[in-house]
């Protein structure tokens, strides 16, 4: 088999899998409840044609376009979508319409589709979905991606399999990267060079937008841990009580990347024996 005869085999195959997963996951839909069924491309928010379908992996690519999505949805009906529970929920704590993301088979993304009717298809950063690229095409939908990602290690495993990746990068409409090394690896990947625009760090937006107030006398005392992940925390909080017994006067602020572990941070904050107030999640 030649190489380009691969590629299109890889693509077939891709395609025949997910037209058989479409047929079978229904059948357990009454089973998995709610969530599930919104997977199934069903249940979810009420039909707005002519509006933006946004979507964000998580809460954490959400929350780096929030700005942007509420800029958005001043201006047009928008429906947000994520692949995870605390992604959705976070979005409609924010007050938008959101659901979970259809899977990439077939029914599940005719379903979506037929009911959200979106004019304007817009991914966070960067996620490739064939079959959802593909249907978006079908259906004239245009697509832009805003502060896409792509790292080395990323593209040298899609570069493996452009049967499934070109087409959808070739797809693309309008496309922000980061930096310019994620521009140069999407194009050899097969995104089209008129689609790039010029690059936006979206974790620079809300930022952007906050007037800093008086620096006070705690701000050069104050360390910020933000973004953190299990293990980090620990190891911040010994390095700060350490450098404590010499500072008394020196603060800590942690910012969990995922805001479900604000609980489980604050218990591990007590735990130390610190003597210092924290300010619990309450469960989100």
């Amino acid at each position: 088999m030649t190489a380009p005869q691969h590629r299109s085999a890889l693509g077939a195959v891709y395609r025949s899998l997910s037209h058989v997963a479409g047929a079978v996951l229904p059948l357990v839909a009454a089973w998995k409840g709610a969530d599930f069924r919104q997977r199934l491309g069903r249940d979810g928010p009420p039909s707005q044609p002519g509006g933006l379908w946004v979507h964000g992996a998580s809460v954490g690519e959400l929350a780096s376009a929030r700005v942007l999505i509420a800029a958005l949805a001043q201006e047009f009906p928008v429906t947000v979508t994520s692949n995870s529970l605390t992604g959705r929920d976070a979005a409609r704590d924010w007050g938008f319409r959101a659901c979970l993301a259809p899977l990439d088979v077939p029914g599940a993304l005719r379903g979506f589709l037929d009911r959200v009717q979106p004019a304007v298809q817009v991914t966070i950063e960067n996620e490739i979905w064939p079959n959802r690229a593909a249907a978006l095409r079908a259906r004239g939908v245009p697509q832009v991606v805003i502060g896409a990602r792509m790292s080395a290690r990323s593209a040298r495993r899609w570069s493996r399999m452009p049967g499934l990746i070109a087409p959808v990068l070739a797809g693309i409409d309008a496309l922000s990267a980061q930096d310019h090394a994620t521009e140069a690896r999407l194009l050899d990947l097969g995104l089209l060079p008129g689609a790039l625009v010029g690059r936006l760090q979206l974790k620079l937006l809300a930022p952007a937008a906050v007037t800093p107030g008086p620096g006070g006398p705690w701000r050069d005392r104050t360390i910020l841990a933000a973004s953190t992940h299990e293990g980090e925390e620990a190891v911040i909080l010994d390095g700060w009580l350490r450098a404590r017994a010499a500072d008394p006067a020196l603060r800590l602020i942690f910012a969990p990347r995922h805001p479900l572990r604000g609980d489980e941070v604050a218990a591990m904050i007590a735990g130390a024996g610190t003597g210092v107030p924290t300010a619990q999640s309450g469960g989100r």
